[in-house]
């Protein structure tokens, strides 16, 4: 069990996701991806592609993929995590 109650994650100085026990909460915000195409060829990397991510929360003890968005089935869960955020970024 950790110490910590949440985690926390930055890009620069952007909150763009945090994990509470099997919770993982994405904020809104843009990323690079290869989009399911292959890695490249003779050393040349593919093109990655810009795309953009919701509010979405993720359980990842039954979805380690984070391919199924369940905030509407864990209201009171969103709750508590954007709680700890708010008190995050005021800090």
């Amino acid at each position: 069990k950790s110490p910590h109650e949440a985690y926390f994650m930055y890009y620069g100085r952007e909150l763009q996701a945090m994990r509470m026990g099997p919770w993982k909460l994405h904020f809104p915000h843009g990323y690079r991806t290869m989009g399911g195409r292959p890695g490249g060829t003779d050393g040349i990397p593919t093109d990655y592609e810009q795309t953009r991510i919701g509010l979405s929360l993720f359980n990842l003890r039954d979805d380690v993929g984070e391919t199924k968005n369940v905030i509407d089935q864990h209201p009171e869960i969103l709750q508590r995590m954007q709680q700890l955020a708010q008190t995050m970024r005021s800090e």
